[in-house]
């Protein structure tokens, strides 16, 4: 078996007769058997005489690099045939060891017993098992017959273990599943409840600013400060003396609030944002936007220092309104990138 598992491919041969003669009929005499049948009613070899009725062996050879899944139901027809324990399959290359009367297999392919490859011939180990199911010996005492029932419970075992964790792992991956949809249903109606919510507090904001406005204009007079725009907002002139902030003047009584409006320009990578955006970007009302925003405006609130934040027309609204832009002066840009600029 160590010099046929050493041939080369050139010294077997390709066509079939060759593979034959040089692999087949060589590895059953290996396997002791001196007297063969050939070309037995249309079947390459046929293993009979001097066995046991019960212990006859169908072999088919094909050409080398054949493919052998081609051939699967042609040998399937010969062992039906012949009614023989085993039906073995062979290119030269590879050899294939086929139990036919395999109890409850679903199809003839599921009867396969053994596959060894010719180059492992040479292990003692994959010798001695072929020779448990295929040696004359073996075959002529029935222990053949008896390793054959054993590699077939073997077998049985592993495909029903096999089955039994394919039907696990299908139960499970229908559970999770059914838990990702669960999952999906509860974001999307959450996410639809976050939405009716943005709605109602956007609603709710826009009512009470109504509601302060209508308030205040009964009695005659101006929201404070904290609740309305200021009183004035127009960027100083440039020509106008005035001390210009320092940076620990520029944010040391900064409130949390003035600072978001500062890193919401930042992450905005603008200067310039309408007032609508800014609230939405800072989290705030307009309420509480507008008295962050006074800080920064009003000129009396820094010991007349000019103005860092100026609140401009927007689309031909009136400066106060819902459709004003608020600006950083150009002159200050840098400063807050420079000190913002790790707030995203």
């Amino acid at each position: 078996m160590k010099l046929l598992a050493c041939l080369r491919p050139e010294e077997i041969g390709r066509r079939e007769e060759e593979v034959k003669i040089n692999f087949v009929v060589p590895l059953l005499e290996a396997l002791g058997h001196s007297r063969l049948r050939f070309e037995h009613k249309g079947k390459d070899i046929v293993l009979r005489e001097g066995l046991p009725a019960a212990a006859a062996v169908v072999v088919e050879t094909k050409r080398s690099a054949e493919p052998l899944d081609r051939h699967v139901d042609q040998l399937a027809g010969y062992a039906l045939e012949e009614r023989s324990l085993l039906a073995v399959l062979t290119n030269g290359e590879e050899l294939r060891v086929y139990a036919p009367m395999w109890p409850g297999a679903a199809s003839f392919a599921d009867t396969l017993l053994r596959v060894v490859r010719r180059d492992a011939l040479a292990s003692p180990h994959e010798a001695f098992e072929l020779a448990k199911v295929l040696s004359a010996e073996s075959l002529a005492s029935g222990e053949a017959s008896r390793c054959v029932v054993e590699q077939q419970a073997r077998i049985d075992g592993l495909r029903a273990g096999a089955e039994a964790l394919r039907e696990a792992a299908r139960l499970r991956h229908e559970r999770l599943a059914a838990r990702l949809r669960a999952i999906q249903d509860e974001s999307a109606a959450l996410e639809r409840e976050r939405e009716e919510l943005s709605v109602q507090l956007a609603t709710v904001a826009r009512e009470g600013a109504e509601a302060v406005r209508s308030l205040y204009a009964a009695i005659g007079t101006r929201p404070p400060a904290s609740l309305a725009p200021a009183a004035t907002g127009a960027a100083p002139s440039e020509d106008a003396a005035r001390e210009p902030w320092t940076d620990d003047e520029l944010f040391a009584d900064a409130a949390k609030y003035q600072r978001r409006i500062l890193e919401a320009f930042v992450q905005a990578g603008t200067r310039r944002m309408p007032l609508r955006e800014l609230t939405r970007a800072i989290g705030l009302s307009p309420q509480q936007a507008w008295g962050a925003l006074s800080a920064f405006t009003l000129p009396v609130k820094r010991g007349n220092k000019e103005p860092f934040l100026e609140i401009a027309r927007a689309g031909g609204k009136a400066r106060g309104e819902s459709g004003a832009d608020v600006a950083i002066l150009e002159k200050h840009w840098d400063r807050v990138v420079r000190l913002y600029g790790g707030a995203r």
